[in-house]
Order: C-alpha cells, then structure tokens, then sequence
C-alpha cells in the first residue's frame, strides 16, 4: 500500500505522527508532501520512507494543486490523506480527476464546514469517508454523521525532558493551560476573574505563544488582581522538550473551554490541549457543559464559574488516571485502518 499524507498551508502538523505510526501496522510505504513552515516540525524520518517538500511561495493554490496532482500520478499513490481537510489548495485538487483507484480521504478540524460549506461539499465528494478528532463532535453533527468516524492524534515523539524545569516544592499542584493566549478562542479574563483565595500551593501555568496584545492585557489584569504568585504566563517560543517538560510535570490539564464560547465553537472542533492530557494521562479540569459526554466522563473533573474556587481548594496531588483501552495505540490504529 502506498500512502501520501498531504499538509500544505494549515497548521495541524500534531495529527501526522499519530496517522503515520496507525499506518506502520499496515506496513504501508508513507511519503509525506508538506510545505517548508510544516516540514520544519517533523522529525521522525525513521518511520516513513520520503518527503516531499512543495516551496508554496512559488505556486498559486490552483498552480499548486495541478503540481500535485502530477506527482501522486507519477507515483502512483494508492492512498490520499489530507491532513488537513480543507482550505484552498484541498478544494482544488479535488476538483481535478483522478484515477478511479486513487483513494482520497483526510480529517475535518472544524465540522462547522459541514453546515452549507461549497469547499466541503466539493471535498466530501471526493473523500468518501472523512476522519474527526472527537467522538464527541461527531455527536454533534446534524448531518453527514455517517460519513466520519474518529481518532484521536495523542501519541507524540519522545522528547528529552529538561532537568531545569521543576516545582519548587514538593507539594506544588499545577494546573496547566495549553495553547496560545487569544481571547478568541478561551474566555481567559473571565475565568481569572472568577478566581478568589487560590491556596499558595496551586499554580497555573499558562503554555504557549499567543497574541502579543492579548497577553499584556492578561498579564495587566493578574497583577490588577495580585495573582503573581499563582499564575504564570508563558508567551513565547518553547522548544518541544520545554513545552512537554512542562506537560509531564503538570497535576492536571485545564483546556479553560466551553461548549458555549464563541458561537459553540467547541461544539465543532477540538483543543488540543485534550489530546496531550490523553498522552499524558493528566485528569482534566473542565467546564460541566461537557458533562454530557461520554469520553469526558473519566479522568475529568468539572466545574462551574461560581464553583471553580471550591474545586481548586479540594485538589490533591493524590489523584489517579484510569487508562482508556479506547485510547491504545493499538485499538486507534484498528479503528483508523479499518475506516480507511
């Protein structure tokens, strides 16, 4: 079997480890095709057999998806996988014909694309089957529901951990917050706001490069509420092996998104912050508008606004992680190369 895992202009360069290490048990030949900002961020040559990389500051979407298009002919892939599903250049490609032997199927980030969406409807005729990250989204679907199944990219690369990051006590809890800080996407000032009396043991660290003005505002507004001590902000570049130090030494995950937010933006698409406590095995602190779903209902502690002080208060840094048999690399992979 051989397979081409396409990413060019999107920003899910997390999802291709897991999909490649689902493909070894099918002992497929794997060439990735990836633009140069993507290709930077893989790492693991060992586990597929060539690269392509398209320069995407040379080709026009359309010249591109022509350009592309030759190559999988020229190799006569059997397999087509967009890693990210939509877009542009994916619209295109899938405009153009292929051999009736060609599959092509990819993974949908945000199935808000399903509701009325022409580039979805031109991609989903030409993918059959389509993957989700959640089952929970899918859920939620109104329609198409039959053609998605889900899996979840929650295997990364081993990293070296770094010695220099470490608690400063023993009995330290943190509670850390993935991802970028944009006011867009996490209700940050409101949740901060809410916090009242954090016991001095409990810090919250807040993980990724966001908006510049949106972390100064953020940063204003912990000092405003002289929350130095207990929250601490990290907006800038962090190495793989910095950002998953952190991750492993963390007591829980806070994701800080509800399905409510933003136009139920989280009805449709994922945080990423799930699948790292999946990888991990850190108990989730989540929001209760996600109580009603199933895979949330282990591992998870849920609050409210109002009641946040109260859970924070009756942490304990004794807690345990029931492992998810569904979460295997081996019933993900199953799962993956079955649908497909």
């Amino acid at each position: 079997m051989k397979v081409a895992i396409i990413e060019i202009g999107g920003s899910h360069s997390e999802c291709i480890y897991s999909q490649v290490l689902f493909l070894q048990n099918l002992e497929a030949k794997i060439t990735l095709i990836l633009d140069p900002k993507v290709e930077k961020l893989i790492d693991y040559d060992h586990l597929y057999e060539h690269k392509e990389v398209i320069d995407t500051d040379k080709y026009h979407d359309i010249l591109m998806a022509f350009k592309i298009r030759s190559y999988i002919l020229k190799e006569k892939f059997d397999t087509v996988i967009f890693n990210t599903a939509q877009g542009n250049f994916v619209k295109y490609l899938c405009l153009l014909p292929f051999p009736s032997n060609v599959n092509f199927t990819g993974t949908l980030h945000n199935l808000q694309k399903c509701n009325g969406s022409i580039g979805y409807k031109i991609i989903a005729k030409k993918c059959k089957k389509l993957f989700a990250l959640s089952d929970y989204l899918i859920e939620e679907l109104s329609t198409d529901k039959n053609k998605f199944t889900a899996y979840y990219p929650k295997f990364f690369p081993k990293f070296e951990t770094n010695p220099s990051i470490k608690k400063s006590d023993a009995n330290e809890i943190w509670i850390t917050i993935p991802g970028g800080i944009f006011f867009e996407r996490k209700p940050y000032l409101r949740f901060i706001n809410a916090l009242k009396n954090v016991p001095s043991n409990v810090k919250f660290i807040f993980l990724g490069k966001g908006n510049e003005e949106h972390y100064k505002k953020l940063l204003e507004e912990v000092k405003r509420l002289g929350l130095q001590k207990n929250i601490e902000l990290k907006n800038s570049f962090m190495s793989n092996e910095d950002f998953h130090t952190y991750i492993q030494l963390s007591d829980f995950i806070l994701p800080l998104v509800d399905t409510s937010f933003s136009n139920d933006m989280y009805k449709t698409r994922i945080t990423g912050a799930f699948n790292l406590a999946y990888a991990y095995e850190k108990v989730m602190i989540m929001d209760h508008s996600f109580n009603k779903y199933q895979e949330f209902k282990d591992n998870t502690i849920f609050y409210s606004m109002d009641k946040i002080n109260e859970i924070i208060e009756n942490l304990s840094l004794d807690h345990s992680y029931i492992p998810q048999k569904r979460l295997s690399l081996g019933t993900q992979s199953q799962r993956y190369n079955q649908y497909l």
